[in-house]
């Protein structure tokens, strides 16, 4: 019975102490302050936002000409250097043009000879007909004359057109620059035997005066483009991917007849002078369109805008210092600035740094002015 009673009372101990271990507990609770995250603000203000359409795109030769020989034979000469700028009308390689020398002289000397038979047939002819008239040749002897000329004026044609076939031939013993480019790698050296028409060029020229940059852009913005583009085009920027100092200014020459279905943009290209011939063939590109202006559109900072599962969306601050979310939705940025659509008003504040620490609700404590949109 002792035993009992002791067990009793010590279970009652235990219970009284959890009793005021828990009491405590909550009484901390209470007088814990619920703690405030920092943040910086911005105000939600009416801005004029250009419509600005990004893309990458890739820069295009105006044209791409592989140097091939219309002769087999031995290159005798390369007169130019690998990556240089190169002239229309330059002699860049000579094949040896001996036996298409000789085929000339050939042909030459073939055609004086059947022009000098033409020639004796002709006055043979005039004689004849004399003998006719007089009866001292027959008709068919006639005739055969007649024919015999003929003959030779068809040899004649026949022998001018080898000698002509016999000088182009030696005309591709000397290859020029078709048009003003930059030549690459030279494939071919000196002494090496070539094939007509191989497969393998003998070098390969772009066109880089001008130079085109095809990019592709969401089908959202092609009627707008389109429309733009027949009344008073389309200016295009471009800058390289790795250093956006240097902006060029194209325009846009040409929209694709179809869209993509995989993923829904629509291909262009735009034309560059490219007179500092600082824009290569295959080099990526930053491209960028202004399409028009939203004027007075409700913008924040960029970094404003935050992005969840249900989509974009900006905590604003509420009177007694607690923040909300409020879904919106960007409709163009430009210079740090986006214009939204949402439950947003002129003056309202929205947190542009510290949201990783937030949620529904929490107290928040401003660092920066609100006037100076984030920007101490």
């Amino acid at each position: 019975m002792k035993h009992l009673i002791s067990y009793k009372t010590y279970f009652l101990i235990l219970i009284i102490i959890a009793l005021l271990i828990s009491c405590t507990s909550k009484s901390n609770d209470k007088k814990q302050p619920q703690r405030s995250a920092p943040v910086n603000v911005a105000k939600v203000i009416k801005k004029d936002i250009p419509i600005v359409i990004n893309a990458i795109g890739n820069i295009e030769a105006s044209a791409t000409i592989s140097l091939k020989s219309q002769v087999n034979g031995q290159v005798s000469e390369i007169y130019f250097k690998e990556g240089s700028y190169i002239k229309k009308g330059d002699l860049l390689i000579t094949i040896d043009s001996r036996p298409f020398e000789y085929a000339v002289r050939l042909a030459e000397a073939s055609l004086e000879k059947t022009t000098a038979q033409l020639q004796q047939a002709k006055r043979d002819l005039e004689r004849y007909t004399t003998l006719l008239s007089e009866g001292y040749v027959t008709q068919s002897q006639y005739d055969q004359m007649v024919t015999y000329n003929k003959t030779l004026e068809a040899t004649v044609k026949a022998d001018t057109a080898n000698l002509q076939n016999a000088k182009i031939q030696l005309s591709y013993c000397y290859i020029y620059a078709p048009v003003d480019g930059k030549i690459g790698s030279i494939l071919i050296d000196k002494g090496n035997v070539i094939k007509a028409n191989d497969d393998k060029p003998l070098a390969i020229i772009n066109q880089i005066q001008p130079v085109y940059v095809a990019f592709s852009i969401p089908e959202l913005y092609l009627d707008e483009i389109r429309d733009k583009f027949k009344k008073e085009g389309v200016k295009v920027m471009a800058s390289a991917t790795n250093n956006n100092k240097t902006v060029y200014t194209g325009q846009l020459t040409f929209i694709d007849n179809a869209v993509d279905k995989t993923t829904g943009t629509i291909r262009m290209k735009a034309r560059f002078d490219n007179k500092d011939l600082s824009m290569l063939p295959g080099q990526f590109m930053n491209v960028s369109i202004n399409l028009s202006i939203l004027k007075g559109s409700l913008s924040v900072p960029s970094e404003a805008v935050q992005i969840g599962q249900k989509g974009e969306y900006v905590y604003r601050l509420k009177d007694d210092m607690t923040v909300e979310i409020v879904s919106v939705k960007s409709i163009a940025s430009s210079e740090g600035f986006t214009a939204i659509q949402g439950d947003v008003k002129d003056g309202d504040r929205v947190v542009i740094e510290g949201q990783q620490r937030l949620a529904p609700g929490m107290k928040v404590t401003i660092k920066n002015t609100p006037d100076k949109q984030g920007k101490d």
